[in-house]
């Protein structure tokens, strides 16, 4: 039963990403694009502000919407309850916080990719693209990781719907989607104390890993038995 349940990678990305998962991802890349233009259209030819200076606060504002919000509020904040037998097969075989982290980056991965490479495109057409972008993309995702990880444990909710444009909604907990937004303003404020956040916020799940992991590992058991 456990050499069952220890399924291999490839299998587990694959059966996630059938059924409510795809079609979710796909409305949360929409919604984020159109947005995205929507915004930087009002910029542009309502306001009349040059976006395209990266150092000036209408960039700043532009730049918030580039960030992948999107696919963690909807998804990725809750990652596991898009699939439930994928959790259980990690419960059952006892997995490791490392073997939870590497799945959850595994599927994470392609929608992050996927996320940036709407961003990309659009900065590139709309001329807003530099590096003070890609540095904040960078430091507001590993901190979305981080409160994805930790949220797709201890707040799990099972999905049973794909999110449509008819019924677009954060599939999350509220309390974990606020916890994603709150670095968009730490970045705009002081990048250099919010990068000091990200390390110790890193250096304290590295050490303190075990524990951690016993004390989500057992709240994610209890809400699925639910």
């Amino acid at each position: 039963m456990l050499i069952m349940a220890y399924i291999d990678n490839k299998y587990v990305v694959s059966e996630l990403r059938k059924k409510f998962y795809k079609r979710s991802l796909i409305t949360a890349l929409l919604f984020k694009g159109i947005l995205l233009i929507v915004v930087t259209l009002l910029l542009r030819f309502k306001l009349h502000v040059d976006y395209t200076v990266s150092s000036s606060s209408a960039a700043s504002f532009l730049y918030a919407f580039t960030f992948p919000i999107a696919i963690f509020t909807f998804i990725h904040n809750n990652v596991w309850g898009y699939s439930k037998n994928l959790a259980i097969n990690l419960i059952i075989a006892n997995s490791s916080v490392r073997r939870f982290f590497k799945v959850y980056l595994n599927l994470l991965i392609p929608s992050l990719l996927s996320d940036f490479t709407v961003v990309f495109i659009l900065a590139l057409v709309f001329r807003f693209l530099s590096i003070r972008l890609l540095i904040l993309y960078a430091i507001i995702s590993a901190f979305s990781i981080i409160f994805g990880f930790i949220g797709s444990y201890v707040r799990y909710k099972n999905i049973n719907s794909a999110m449509t444009f008819t019924s677009i909604r954060p599939n999350a907990s509220p309390i974990v989607n606020i916890l994603t937004l709150t670095p968009i303003i730490g970045v705009f404020l002081n990048i250099k104390i919010t990068l000091l956040l990200l390390t110790l916020f890193i250096g304290c799940m590295l050490y303190f890993q075990k524990k951690l992991h016993r004390w989500m590992f057992k709240i994610l058991k209890m809400r699925m038995i639910k």
